[in-house]
């Protein structure tokens, strides 16, 4: 009895075993790439939306930063005419405290004094009347 005829030589068996392989291989890399540039794609259209958020945002955010510089322009103001007015009420208490030394130191020159007198202390007087009968 003959061998039966094996439809494949087993050279033409192991190309195709080979070849198999191959193509499953170039599947997976296929895969491996398509899976890392959908997470690129994914990665890129959050950036696309993070940016048209922020433009959509940005009259609003000017808006806003211009009001804060507007606040911080009207409270540099009110500072600096507040010291203004500190300054000048320091410098009015200092021409007062002077003034009155000035009219204090006159009145001395021209022989006034000031007396500051405690209240003596109350002395109790006792009153005895007698009458003597006549």
């Amino acid at each position: 009895m003959t061998p039966p005829i094996d439809p494949l030589p087993q050279d033409m068996r192991d190309l195709l075993v080979r070849l198999d392989q191959r193509v499953a291989d170039g599947f997976t890399d296929m895969r491996a790439k398509l899976d890392l540039m959908d997470k690129r794609a994914d990665s890129l259209e959050q950036r696309v939306v993070t940016l048209e958020r922020d433009t959509a945002n940005r009259p609003f955010l000017i808006t806003q930063h211009n009001q804060m510089l507007n606040d911080v322009s009207t409270l540099k103001d009110w500072r600096l005419k507040t010291d203004a007015q500190i300054d000048g009420a320091t410098k009015m208490a200092g021409w007062i405290k002077g003034a009155g030394v000035g009219l204090i130191a006159i009145l001395g020159y021209f022989g006034y004094q000031l007396e500051f007198n405690t209240p003596d202390a109350a002395t109790a007087k006792t009153v005895h009347t007698v009458t003597i009968p006549q």
